[in-house]
């Protein structure tokens, strides 16, 4: 779906299930129960890139991630970590959880678990023994017993990291780790793109600066409707 809300395309996924359900043929819950739960995860995924596909405001994008990874990995909280400058992490969103301290950069050396989910550019899950000063405090805060660490990866390279925590151990052994690796891919690009926004409109900043220090009257317009683009005082 395009930024107007309008179908531009379809993604189909398919896999073999048929030893997955053989081997939980002791479960209560029937093969079409199995497909139900998930088919309701993939539409969960594509509501994800929907509303990653309208955002309005560059970071919102990270309470989007936030809100709907919840869902669809069926989380009890989740919080999105990216580097800064100096590689400490800042926390840019939290979806059930407060205080959360959004907006706050922190030691990168009191995330170990998320450092490495970053660097492996893979999953890591986390329980309070091994999660390191940060990472335990924020299982605490939440009630959380264990958290799944899901890179942020675009184009091989890692932008960050989504945290989903969980009370129940046993809801967390339920989750897919392939559909926590593609919300971490969709997520990712979709980070890559506001970066890449940000990064534009700083451009454009810098360009208008600089005409506006120049003596003679400049316009500058696009081809070939001649919209004007930009223009110094």
């Amino acid at each position: 779906t395009d930024d107007q809300g309008q179908q531009t395309g379809a993604v189909f996924c398919a896999r073999e299930v048929t030893e997955e359900f053989e081997g939980n043929a002791d479960s209560s819950e029937s093969p079409v129960a199995m497909l139900a739960t998930a088919r309701r995860r993939v539409e969960l995924l594509a509501e994800l890139s929907n509303e990653i596909a309208q955002r309005r405001e560059s970071d919102d994008i990270f309470n989007i991630i936030a809100n709907r990874a919840c869902a669809v990995l069926e989380a009890d909280y989740s919080l999105v970590w990216t580097p800064d400058a100096a590689n400490d992490l800042v926390l840019r969103a939290a979806y059930n959880l407060s205080p959360s301290g959004v907006g706050q950069s922190m030691n990168r050396l009191n995330f170990p678990s998320a450092i490495l989910a970053m660097a492996e550019r893979d999953l890591i899950y986390v329980n309070e023994e091994d999660a390191g000063p940060g990472g335990r405090r924020m299982l605490r805060q939440g009630g959380g017993r264990i958290a799944l660490l899901i890179p942020l990866v675009d184009n091989d390279q890692a932008l960050g990291v989504l945290a989903v925590h969980y009370a129940d151990v046993d809801r967390l052994r339920r989750v897919d780790p392939e559909l926590a690796r593609a919300v971490g891919r969709q997520c990712g690009h979709a980070v890559r793109l506001r970066n890449v926004v940000i990064e534009l409109e700083s451009s454009r900043r810098r360009l208008l600066t600089t005409l506006d220090q120049l003596p003679q009257a400049v316009v500058i317009v696009d081809a070939p409707d001649g919209h004007v683009v930009a223009m110094n005082r």
